[in-house]
């Protein structure tokens, strides 16, 4: 059976000593060399850094960074404004949010007008057409770009609209 002792200083070893069944044996390390400190001590440095980092990453993340987010909602609305829409189908037609909550469309496949709707929150874009039928949800990216997906019992799409006025 073998007994290891080690006398530790300040991240350094200074001696091992070995203990076997035929006796002890000790080995002798030289103190610490100038390198080892300065290695050390960049160590440390670069360990505060990657936690400021980590840090700064996280609170990123929280915060957001994005532009819109110091804006009114006033200034977010997309009431009364109309949109280019485009889709991973291959659609390609306009829609108009008006103030009334209602969406007007170009959409050849929207028969009733009279019954699709949007909402808003923030940058948050929702909107349907045939009371529900297909449902989109988007969010702003930007002032004149909405990003979002859609779904129907028809499938899930990946969507988006770029603002004409």
């Amino acid at each position: 059976m073998f007994i290891f002792q080690l006398l530790k200083s300040n991240y350094a070893i200074k001696n091992i000593r070995l203990s076997t069944p035929f006796g002890q044996i000790s080995l002798k390390q030289k103190k610490k060399s100038k390198d080892y400190k300065r290695v050390v001590s960049n160590f440390r440095h670069n360990l505060h850094m990657k936690n400021i980092i980590i840090l700064a990453v996280i609170s990123f993340y929280l915060v957001g960074c994005s532009p819109l987010n110091h804006l009114t909602e006033l200034e977010l609305s997309i009431s009364e404004s109309t949109w280019d829409y485009t889709d991973n189908d291959g659609a390609h037609y306009q829609i108009t949010f008006q103030s009334n909550g209602k969406v007007k469309s170009t959409n050849p496949n929207d028969i009733t007008n009279d019954n699709d709707y949007w909402n808003q929150n923030r940058r948050k874009i929702d909107f349907n057409f045939n009371d529900g039928y297909s449902k989109y949800s988007g969010k702003m990216k930007n002032l004149n770009l909405i990003v979002g997906k859609a779904k129907s019992v028809s499938g899930k799409w990946n969507w988006e609209m770029k603002r004409i006025n």
